[in-house]
């Protein structure tokens, strides 16, 4: 299983985005318990990031807003920060090359170069917002990573519980739903 699964599922047909389901899943368990200082794991040793003095000035100017997210930074130079820990929701390999990849998306979507969807009933600002859109994005499950049958039927069944359950936190859909009338007609029956 890679990008897509395909099920079976109350006589529908599901195409489900593995990583949009994913990261919807992971969006929501930020979003528990009224999104305040989610759980995190601290990392052996402090990774160093190079960034633009511009972008660590922006992370800093948004790291209280991070570290609420389990993200835990400081600065290390005018152009470099160091991370400390990362939300336990943070499925991906801990290392210089995937954090530097977050930081690059999270610098990009504070700029506001994305178009997050926020919702009126979100609970979050748009800077968190952003930021929970972002960890969620960038710690779920990647596109063309395998996916065991089983995790497939661990991110669906929390997918099901999730409030808002058919798009992700950028607004994709998770999953494309087929009816037996649809597939029916199909095959001009």
């Amino acid at each position: 299983m890679n990008k897509f699964g395909l099920i079976y599922f109350q006589n529908e047909l599901w195409l489900v985005d593995v990583h949009a389901a994913d990261e919807r899943v992971k969006f929501e368990l930020f979003s528990a318990g009224n999104v305040r200082n989610v759980a995190y794991q601290s990392l052996l040793a402090p990774i160093k990031i190079s960034c633009l003095p511009l972008d660590v000035a922006l992370i800093m100017e948004n790291k209280v807003s991070m570290e609420k997210f389990g993200l835990r930074v400081s600065q290390a130079s005018s152009e470099a920060i160091f991370i400390h820990s990362v939300p336990v929701y943070y499925d991906q390999e801990v290392s210089p090359e995937t954090l530097k990849n977050l930081i690059d998306e999270m610098v990009s979507s504070l700029k506001g170069v994305d178009g997050e969807l926020i919702h009126i009933d979100s609970p979050f600002n748009r800077v968190e917002y952003k930021i929970v859109a972002r960890l969620a994005c960038h710690g779920s499950i990647r596109s063309g990573y395998p996916v065991s049958d089983d995790k497939l039927n661990e991110v669906l069944n929390n997918l099901l519980k999730c409030k808002e359950k058919w798009v992700c936190a950028h607004g994709r859909p998770t999953v494309l739903r087929i009816n037996k009338r649809q597939i029916e007609g199909w095959f001009k029956r």
